[in-house]
């Protein structure tokens, strides 16, 4: 994967990780490449689910603009988002549906547990089964994700403390509000125990809450990645 240190900055970083990819699902829970999801509710085209995820930390002394602040460790994010179904349902191969969802946002090195705020928005998805052929599928996702974050959220990306200020950046106090939209594109190719994917992601700050902040080097960011797991059963 090839993604920006974190989002709103020019420096690059690319990840080659292995990483287990577990599989487990029964009538309320699943565990995918997707993350953990929870299936709390049903009435018939609106679910509520649960959702995990986790973003990367962030080595300030290979960012510029941040050498000399504190590292943003590991961030996990979980909550629940309620989804309006246009057509399929949670498992379909072919589906569309709008996504509210609010998750509460975690910071660690797994010595310990630091709040990092809210994080919420609204989303599009569609995804479309383009093949299905020889035991074997491909499908197409896309989504579109307008973000939004609490206080603390922002003032841990985008914040400048005082005693963090320094000749190439102010001190700057980041306050809650619009983080930036998304949108992604990326197919899955799955036969047997062979899963395959590859995905791009654009990011735009344009009116970010933090859009002033001198730690915000552009506007947007481009995110890519391809993914390869041998499932065992």
């Amino acid at each position: 994967m090839s993604t920006s240190q974190y989002t709103g900055a020019n420096s690059r970083k690319n990840y080659l990780v292995p990483l287990p990819y577990f599989y487990y699902q029964n009538e309320h829970i699943k565990v995918n490449r997707d993350g953990l999801l929870g299936h709390l509710w049903q009435l018939e085209n609106i679910t509520l689910d649960f959702s995990f995820s986790a973003n990367i930390p962030v080595k300030s002394a290979e960012v510029d603009l941040r050498k000399g602040m504190p590292d943003i460790d590991w961030t996990f994010q979980a909550g629940p988002a309620l989804k309006y179904y246009l057509s399929g349902q949670q498992y379909s191969s072919e589906k569309s549906y709008f996504e509210v969802f609010s998750r509460k946002v975690v910071m660690t090195d797994f010595s310990y547990l630091d709040n990092a705020g809210w994080q919420y928005g609204a989303s599009y998805l569609s995804q479309s089964l383009i093949a299905n052929q020889f035991n074997a599928n491909l499908t197409w996702q896309n989504r579109l994700t307008v973000n939004f974050a609490t206080d603390d959220f922002h003032q841990l990306y985008y914040g400048v403390d005082k005693k963090y200020q320094s000749n190439i950046r102010e001190a700057y106090t980041s306050h809650g509000g619009y983080l930036h939209s998304s949108i992604s594109s990326g197919v899955v190719y799955r036969k047997g125990s062979l899963w395959l994917a590859g995905f791009m992601m654009y990011r735009n700050l344009q009116g970010m809450k933090s859009e002033d902040s001198p730690l915000v080097e552009r506007k947007d960011n481009i995110s890519i990645g391809l993914g390869m797991a041998w499932i065992i059963r």
